[in-house]
């Protein structure tokens, strides 16, 4: 049964990391896409980030 359990607790941790990296991707993407001209509403929809998750990209990028 321990032995199960760790398993379970390892595919958890290495599904979150995926998860991590992938939203880390998108945001990379948006900022980069951003840079290039296009609006929040595409950006969104081509990384499938929320409108107020790219808006806070792009004020970043004004920063």
């Amino acid at each position: 049964m321990e032995g199960q359990r760790s398993d379970a607790s390892f595919v958890e941790t290495v599904k979150l990391e995926i998860t991590s990296a992938v939203k880390s991707r998108e945001e990379e993407i948006a900022e980069n896409a951003l840079q290039k001209g296009l609006t929040i509403e595409v950006v969104s929809e081509i990384t499938g980030l929320s409108i107020a998750e790219v808006q806070k990209i792009a004020s970043n990028l004004e920063n």
